[in-house]
């Protein structure tokens, strides 16, 4: 079976108000796990990471004791008048996935279009697999 660059962590509990209930515009922003879909080739694993209404300014991808770590907070006007309840604006997104010893950590980039942040995890040129070519002597 061959090893993945990347596994998903076991996504960390949900902070602040639980789902359904009130927050108001004073309390720190609950955390939500954003979807994402990961595939791979020989030569690098890629995530697809839904994040509505974040610009990049609100993202944030780094790695911290070999995790790739994506956290961003949408920047999203409050409406006028008081608040009575707040759920999709005051969400905060953070998603974390295990990077493995074949992720090339220096050449990882990310992109973010549309809400979807897009990030290439290249294998290191040494941990890819490869054809060795055999040779016949005559």
């Amino acid at each position: 079976m061959t090893k993945n660059t990347l596994d998903c962590c076991a996504p960390r509990p949900a902070t602040g108000a639980a789902n359904g209930a009130s927050t108001p515009a004073t309390t720190r922003r609950p955390t939500v796990v954003p979807r994402a879909d990961i595939w791979e080739t020989d030569c690098a694993a890629q995530l697809a990471i839904e994040l509505p209404g974040v610009t990049q300014d609100d993202v944030q991808v780094r790695i911290e004791n070999d995790h790739l770590i994506v956290e961003a907070t949408p920047k999203i006007d409050e409406p006028e008048g008081q608040v009575r309840r707040l759920e999709w604006r005051a969400t905060a997104f953070r998603r974390s996935f295990a990077l493995t010893d074949d992720a090339d950590r220096d050449a990882i980039e990310a992109d973010l279009k549309n809400g979807l942040l897009t990030v290439l995890i290249p294998r290191r040129a040494e941990k890819r697999p490869r054809t060795i070519e055999v040779r016949v002597d005559t």
